[in-house]
């Protein structure tokens, strides 16, 4: 009987009622029952009850596991795009690293020009090449560089760089970066082996840039 029952505590359903039920007012022409006939069949024959159905709320919200599905969606797009933001923001911070590099190596080397030798020695980070006032900006030297650590100089005109096996290099001292991520700079930048080239990582922790190869 679709939204119609029988209602228990009356007496037996009869064809009397079935034929009240039917009546032209309840159908239309179009065949469906508006409220206003619906109810008056009900008030006619007292054996017909109209069951109210619950509405679903227009306004109810998400249910929890509509919510967990859409929160898991989300975590998996965002684990997805992880890697490639951190390769695209290691890559710009290199960028600027590598820029940096290029201006101090050029006013490292203009001070050998114009004085016959590169400034001595660093033997601390952060701090200052000596001589080099004038020739390149103190502020910048000895702010953390772009990739994180601390420049320092190295050059091979005093006793405590002779060893080196460069005439003179910029090396980058407490670094965060992993070996893997030096790598990926050095294929970006170099010749994408650390043991050749201008980009030397030593003792797998310090990078430098050379500025002269003792060889060369």
């Amino acid at each position: 009987m679709g939204e119609y029952a029988q209602n228990r505590h009356l007496p037996p359903y009869t064809p009397r009622d079935e034929a009240e039920f039917h009546k032209s007012e309840i159908y239309p022409e179009k065949g469906e029952a508006s409220a206003s006939s619906l109810r008056l069949a009900c008030a006619e024959s007292p054996r017909i009850t109209l069951i109210s159905m619950p509405k679903r709320s227009e306004t109810g919200g998400f249910t929890l596991i509509e919510i967990i599905i859409v929160v898991t969606m989300i975590a998996i797009f965002m684990a997805m795009l992880a890697p490639a933001y951190q390769r695209i923001t290691l890559k710009a911070q290199a960028t600027t690293y590598f820029n940096d590099m290029r201006v101090y190596a050029e006013s490292l080397s203009r001070h050998a020009l114009e004085r016959g030798k590169y400034p001595a020695d660093q033997t601390s980070s952060p701090a200052f090449p000596a001589e080099m006032d004038g020739f390149m900006d103190r502020t910048r030297w000895t702010s953390p560089s772009p990739i994180g650590g601390y420049y320092d100089w190295d050059s091979a005109d005093t006793p405590s760089g002779r060893a080196l096996p460069h005439q003179g290099a910029i090396g980058l001292n407490r670094s965060n970066l992993r070996h893997d991520q030096y790598q990926q700079l050095d294929e970006w930048f170099d010749d994408g082996d650390l043991s050749t080239g201008q980009i030397r990582l030593y003792g797998g922790v310090r990078l430098f840039y050379l500025l002269e190869n003792k060889s060369g």
